[in-house]
């Protein structure tokens, strides 16, 4: 049995996982400098006032939904990813998905975003609303009882089913552009940093890391001011895309739609470079381990993949409702 597609979600909800732990508390300040621009002086600014305020671990707001989100997110991604590039090489004729250049592994990625950003807006709407509710809190409010549960409730009381997707044409449209570019970038960059005379599937830790970096910075300089709306439509309640858009040059000028960015930038590095070493040298891991379980007991393992699935998706939802 082909066991690609389980591979790849293993290896995508992995890399997710530790993505998110590198990259939490600078994702925490963007959020912070993207809802509110006009609050802080920069991004130490912000990072020192949240500390100060919240504390440390204030800096991991919306940890929970943070890695719900990228868990499923990688997950879907990586996984749609290379079902995506089989259709892409069935379609121009390549033997195989290493084959494929890097202007069709960018074709592959823009199909499996559809698929991300229906994962992403109500995990994203979630943190989003916790990272910016510091700041938002009146006096009468504890900040420490607003919890996962608590925001999720609220947006599901006052908004309904609709809320939790507001924003949901800027992720796409994001999610569209961003996944092209992230997987061409992602491919080329590999191919130029492989060993001589090798494929870019032989790229060390220290080329895919740099290869994964470099995609990410790309991406982040050019749907940047898509993430901006997305963040603000989200946090409102009455206003759409368009007319955040319209809002926010008005207000702020068009840059205020780079508001955050440097704190983008410096944990796009670190997250992309952790995210992609940590799916590609998983995958080994993972075809390996579900090579050893013989054909006769495969069924029973994807059982037991999706039993698991469904008992971390109840202790989510329990974690949510508490």
């Amino acid at each position: 049995m082909d066991n690609t597609l389980l591979v790849d979600v293993l290896a995508g909800i992995t890399g997710g996982f530790a993505s998110v732990f590198v990259g939490q508390p600078l994702d925490t300040v963007k959020v912070k400098m993207q809802l509110f621009p006009k609050m802080y002086g920069g991004m130490f600014s912000c990072l020192s006032n949240t500390v100060r305020q919240q504390g440390f671990f204030g800096l991991y707001a919306g940890m929970l939904p943070a890695l719900v989100s990228n868990g499923a997110d990688e997950a879907v991604m990586f996984g749609t990813y290379g079902q995506c590039q089989k259709i892409v090489a069935k379609s121009v004729g390549a033997n195989d998905t290493t084959d494929l250049n890097y202007i069709e592994n960018a074709a592959a990625g823009s199909i499996a975003s559809f698929f991300s950003a229906s994962v992403l807006c109500p995990t994203e709407l979630i943190k989003i609303r916790m990272q910016g509710i510091s700041n938002e809190v009146t006096a009468n409010e504890k900040l420490q009882d607003q919890t996962t549960g608590q925001v999720f409730k609220k947006i599901w009381k006052s908004e309904g089913f609709k809320g939790l997707y507001r924003g949901l044409g800027c992720t796409i449209v994001r999610e569209f552009i961003g996944c092209s570019i992230f997987f061409g970038v992602y491919e080329r960059s590999r191919e130029l940093l492989k060993p001589e005379g090798k494929r870019k599937e032989n790229c060390d830790a220290l080329a895919t890391m740099m290869a994964g970096s470099l995609a990410g910075i790309c991406t982040s300089l050019i749907i940047y001011p898509i993430d901006v709306i997305k963040s603000r439509a989200q946090m409102a309640i009455k206003d759409n895309e368009f007319q955040m858009i319209k809002n926010e040059i008005l207000s702020n000028g068009s840059r205020g739609l780079y508001s955050g960015l440097l704190p983008t930038i410096v944990k796009t590095i670190p997250v992309t470079g952790v995210l992609l070493l940590t799916v590609e040298f998983s995958k080994p891991f993972y075809r390996k381990y579900l090579s050893e379980i013989p054909n006769s007991l495969s069924s029973v393992s994807y059982q037991k993949f999706f039993s698991i699935c469904d008992f971390i998706s109840g202790w989510t939802a329990g974690l949510l409702y508490k």
